[in-house]
C-alpha cells in the first residue's frame, strides 16, 4: 500500500508525451515604418476630406451662378418684352408685364406705354435714343424680387447721347414681372442741413447728393455775390419727394434753347421754407458717363438758381406771385453768365412772340409761363438787344427792380437811367426787330 502513495513529481515528460518549446516573444517593428505607414493614412483622410470639400464648394457656389444666369436671362426678356410693348403703344401687355401694385404706379405705366416710354425721362429735355434697353445687371434682393440696373440712351437738344441707368425691380410670380421700387430699397430719408443750403434725399442717392453739394454751394455763392443775397436766404432742395410718377413726353426743343427755359417750371414751394423738388436720380434714371453727369448737374444747379432769384423777388411781398417773362429772362442770362448754360443764351435776338411787352410784364392775365416758352424766350431776345452794350451792374439793378416796378418801361428806365419815354421807345423798336429777325430767319432758305 505505501507503494501506491508514494508518488513523484518531476519535470520529465511522461512516457510518449511531446513538449513544444514555448512560443517567442513578437518583436516590434521599426519606428520609421510606423510613422511612414501614420504618414500614409494621414494623406489619404486628406484626400478624402478635401474631394469632400470641393464637391460641397461645387454644389453651393456653381449652382447658384448658374441660377443668377438664368434669372438674369429671363429678366432681360421682360425687359426687351417692355419695350417692345411700349414701341407698340400697347398699354395693355405693358400692364400684363407688371404686377398690380399702388394705381397711381400701374397708371404711370399705362401712360408711359401710351407715350411710346417704358421709363420716365431723366429730364425732360432728354429724347430717348429708339433702341432696345440694355439689363448691366441683375442683383437678387430676396428669393422673389430682384434689382435690374437698366441703361436706356437719350439725345440731348444740342444731338449729344447720354446714357442714364434705371433700376428697375421684379417679382416672381409665375413668372417676373416688373413692379414699383419697395419701400425698403429707400430706406428713411436723410436731412443734411447746411448754410444756406439744405438736402432732403434717400440712402439710395447720397454718394449723387455727396458730390453735388459742393458744386451746388460753388453756383450759389458766386450767384448771390452778383445779387447780393440777404443773410437770412435760405434753400431746401428735396431729392426726396417721388410724386413724380407721372410720365411726361419729351419736348420738340430747338437745339440753342436755353436750358432753363426748356426746364420748365422748376417745382418750388414759396411757403414755410423755399424748397425745390427734384426728381430723384434712382427713381427716374442716373447718368453713368462723363457728359450725362454734367448735363444733369448743371440742370439741377440752374434750377437752384432760379428758386433763389424766385425768393430774392417775390418773398415778403415782391413781385406779383404768378411771374414775370421779364423775370425768367434775367434768371437764364444769370444761369449763362454762371457757365451753367451755353453764352449763346446772351446772344439770342429772334423769338416767334406774339404777346407786348406790357403782355410779358403781366404773365398771369394772359398766360402760364411754362406753358409759352416762346414768350419768355421773346422777353430773353428783347433783353439781350437792350442790354448789349450796358455794364453788368444795369442788368442787376434791373433784376432787384423786378420787385417794386410797376410797368416795363418805368422799370426799364430805372436800370439804364434814362426817361420813361426813352425806355418805352426803346422796349418797342427791339420787340418789333426781334419779331422781324425771327420771320427773316424763318423765311431763309435751309
Amino acid at each position: 500500500m505505501s507503494d501506491l502513495l508514494d508518488w513523484t513529481f518531476s519535470d520529465a515528460p511522461l512516457d510518449g508525451e511531446v513538449l513544444l518549446p514555448p512560443p517567442s516573444s513578437p518583436v516590434a517593428p521599426p519606428v520609421e515604418i510606423t510613422e511612414d505607414r501614420a504618414r500614409k493614412l494621414s494623406l489619404q483622410l486628406w484626400m478624402i476630406t478635401s474631394s469632400l470639400v470641393v464637391g460641397l464648394l461645387a454644389v453651393l457656389l456653381v449652382e447658384p451662378v448658374i441660377s443668377a444666369s438664368q434669372v438674369r436671362l429671363a429678366v432681360a426678356q421682360v425687359v426687351a418684352a417692355e419695350d417692345q410693348a411700349a414701341l407698340a403703344h400697347d398699354e395693355e401687355r405693358l400692364k400684363r408685364l407688371s404686377e398690380a401694385a399702388s394705381p397711381s404706379w400701374l397708371d404711370a405705366q399705362a401712360r408711359r406705354a401710351e407715350a411710346g416710354q417704358t421709363a420716365p425721362l431723366p429730364l425732360r429735355i432728354l429724347q430717348p435714343v429708339p433702341e432696345a434697353a440694355r439689363v448691366r445687371s441683375v442683383e437678387m434682393l430676396t428669393r422673389e424680387i430682384v434689382r435690374a440696373e437698366v441703361a436706356r440712351k437719350f439725345t440731348t437738344p444740342d444731338g449729344a447721347v447720354v446714357t442714364f441707368l434705371l433700376p428697375q425691380f421684379y417679382r416672381l410670380d409665375g413668372g417676373w414681372k416688373r413692379i414699383e421700387s419697395p419701400d425698403a430699397y429707400w430706406g428713411d430719408q436723410i436731412f443734411d442741413i447746411g448754410a444756406r443750403l439744405d438736402f432732403n434725399y434717400y440712402p439710395a442717392d447720397d454718394a449723387f447728393v455727396t458730390e453735388l453739394r459742393p458744386y451746388l454751394e460753388e453756383v450759389l455763392a458766386r450767384a448771390c455775390a452778383e445779387w447780393t443775397c440777404s443773410a437770412d436766404l435760405h434753400l431746401t432742395v428735396n431729392f426726396a419727394n417721388r410724386y413724380f410718377q407721372s410720365s411726361e413726353a419729351p419736348l420738340p426743343l430747338a437745339a440753342d434753347e436755353p436750358l432753363l427755359l426748356a426746364l420748365m417750371p422748376p417745382h418750388i414751394t414759396r411757403w414755410g421754407g423755399y424748397t425745390l423738388y427734384l426728381r430723384s436720380p434712382h427713381e427716374v434714371g442716373y447718368p453713368v458717363d462723363a457728359a450725362g453727369r454734367d448735363l444733369l448737374r448743371r440742370a439741377v444747379a440752374a434750377q437752384v438758381v432760379f428758386a433763389v432769384a424766385d425768393q430774392i423777388i417775390y418773398a415778403h411781398g415782391g413781385l406779383d406771385q404768378t411771374g414775370n417773362a421779364f423775370f425768367y429772362a434775367l434768371v437764364a442770362r444769370m444761369t449763362a453768365r454762371l457757365g451753367l448754360d451755353s453764352p449763346h443764351v446772351t446772344t439770342i435776338r429772334s423769338a416767334s412772340a406774339s404777346f407786348t411787352t406790357d403782355q410779358m410784364w403781366q404773365v398771369s392775365l394772359y398766360f402760364k409761363t411754362w406753358k409759352q416758352p416762346e414768350e419768355i424766350r421773346g422777353a430773353l431776345a428783347i433783353l439781350n438787344r437792350l442790354l448789349q452794350n450796358q455794364p453788368a451792374a444795369a442788368e442787376i439793378e434791373l433784376f432787384h427792380d423786378l420787385r417794386s416796378a410797376q410797368a416795363p418801361a418805368a422799370w426799364l428806365s430805372g436800370g439804364l437811367g434814362i426817361p420813361v419815354e426813352a425806355a418805352h421807345s426803346q422796349l418797342q423798336i427791339a420787340a418789333s426787330n426781334t419779331r422781324d429777325d425771327h420771320m427773316e430767319n424763318s423765311l431763309a432758305p435751309p
